[in-house]
């Protein structure tokens, strides 16, 4: 194959980085990664194009159990497969947490 005026790179071109996004909280406990304790409360694969609306309801409550008794600081973060965190610019974001005793 020849190339006119251009190169043609070694490495693969990761155009979609990001293949999976996971919600952690913060005080939430019980799930596991690779065998390792982890605050993921949800995970999903974005079907959508990178910048586009995401839109995720579940339809089977999942509930962890918290690692707190009281409650007074909450951190919600978004990361991608590798545990990187997402940056979602200024972009809202709404997650709707259900908690009962």
């Amino acid at each position: 194959m020849q190339y006119i005026n251009g190169h043609r790179s070694q490495k693969v071109a990761n155009l979609n980085s990001v293949n999976s996004i996971k919600v952690m909280c913060n005080i939430a406990q019980g799930s596991f990664n690779n065998h390792m304790s982890s605050h993921s409360i949800y995970e999903f694969s974005p079907s959508e194009n990178i910048g586009s609306k995401l839109i995720q309801t579940l339809t089977n409550l999942i509930y962890h159990r918290l690692n707190k008794t009281n409650i007074d600081l909450i951190t919600i973060q978004l990361v991608d497969q590798d545990h990187n965190p997402i940056n979602n610019l200024i972009v809202k974001l709404i997650i709707d947490l259900n908690i009962k005793r």
